[in-house]
């Protein structure tokens, strides 16, 4: 799975409970990724966080971001 392996590569951690849940900690800041076939949800508690990973994947991946 080519996106599951980039959110290792990145410094993601894998839940233990959930495989489809990624997560990775700044401090005190978190930004959680949940993975579903072709759809992808994350939300943090850090609006500039949120930000730079919309970027980040829209430059490493094809993908739209639906609101």
């Amino acid at each position: 799975m080519r996106i599951g392996g980039y959110f290792i590569i990145v410094g993601f951690q894998i839940s233990v409970s959930e495989p489809t849940l990624y997560f990775n900690k700044y401090g005190y800041d978190i930004l959680v990724i949940f993975l579903y076939v072709d759809d992808l949800i994350f939300m943090g508690n850090n609006s500039k966080m949120n930000e730079a990973f919309k970027t980040q994947m829209m430059v490493e991946f094809e993908m739209k971001i639906l609101v």
